[in-house]
């Protein structure tokens, strides 16, 4: 079966559109047609944006995350996340998004972040994934 990290642009634009590609996403894990990956480093990102910016869906959310068959990685130490701060990305708060990826030797990175990571072909060879979008994964595997 595949296995897929969902990045938190996705997580978190799965908590406030129920129609997306990124709900579908997790629709699959939760049909578990798809393995779908996480760490709780990500969780933690998505809450911290949805109770600043959106808390009414915050409670949709942890319905995802208890009903969604979203296996979550605990925190990565400090030293593995650092070994991929260089050369892998450009914003290095993204580091624990690489570490867990190479970590669980994934398929797919899912995201929308064109900038740090659907355009970083470099990182896709380094850890030997595909990085994609929610349209682009679900266009080509289903």
């Amino acid at each position: 079966m595949i296995k897929v990290l969902v990045q938190s642009s996705v997580l978190f634009s799965a908590a406030l559109s129920p129609a997306g590609g990124s709900r579908q996403i997790l629709n699959l894990a939760q049909q578990k047609r798809i393995y779908t990956f996480n760490s709780q480093d990500i969780i933690d990102e998505v809450k911290e944006h949805l109770q600043e910016d959106y808390p009414e869906y915050l409670n949709q959310f942890e319905d995802f995350i208890q009903n969604y068959n979203l296996a979550i990685h605990p925190p990565l130490s400090q030293e593995d996340v650092l070994l991929f701060k260089e050369g892998y990305i450009q914003d290095k708060g993204d580091a624990h998004v690489v570490a867990v990826a190479a970590k669980l030797e994934i398929d797919f990175l899912i995201s929308l972040d064109k900038k740090h990571f659907l355009q970083n072909i470099k990182l896709a060879k380094k850890l030997n994934i595909r990085i994609v979008s929610p349209g682009e994964f679900l266009q080509e595997m289903f």
